[in-house]
């Protein structure tokens, strides 16, 4: 669309507007016809203006009862505190039980890549073998491929226990 031939200079273009190819395209085609880029960052910080004397500070009035001075927000600030401190210990004592009990599924280790061979083999024996290509790596290795050869890449979620799941797989 911009007329540009060059792998790498379109590579360049794409690195410098964070790989958002609607945005780079359009400040390409101002660049084409003359126009200032509307969408580059100017290196040069705000002018700021310091008036020492014309700055005022409000403070507004406290209203009745919400005085948190004295012997009352003294009491107040030492029960919040130990409140604060055994509420946080019991829970993390009951998450660190219940740790124990039932480990949290998200922490267990696993193969990324050896996930995607399996979810490719498993879809392959339940749908058969006529679908798209899936890429035989990790998401990041995808995108990184993905970026290199200035691909578009679409990523499938696929959930089994979602109703429509099996329809659109066939």
């Amino acid at each position: 669309m911009t007329g540009i031939e060059d792998v790498s200079v379109c590579r360049d273009v794409l690195q410098r507007h964070r790989w958002d190819l609607e945005v780079a395209v359009q400040d390409q085609l101002n660049f084409r016809e003359g126009r200032p880029s509307m969408y580059s960052v100017s290196t040069r910080p705000p002018k700021v203006i310091v008036d020492h004397l014309g700055q005022q500070h409000f403070f507004p009035h406290p209203k009745p009862g919400e005085n948190s001075g004295g012997v009352f927000g003294l009491f107040r600030y030492v029960v919040n505190l130990f409140f604060n401190m055994y509420y946080y210990t019991f829970a993390k004592v009951f998450q660190f039980t219940l740790s124990l009990i039932r480990p949290d599924p998200r922490r267990i280790a696993t193969e990324p890549l050896r996930d995607v061979m399996n979810f490719i083999n498993s879809f392959d024996e339940k749908y058969g073998s006529r679908h798209p290509v899936f890429y035989q790596g990790t998401y990041s290795q995808a995108v990184t491929d993905a970026k290199l050869e200035l691909r578009f890449l679409i990523v499938f979620l696929h959930d089994d226990s979602y109703p429509e799941s099996e329809n659109f797989c066939r």
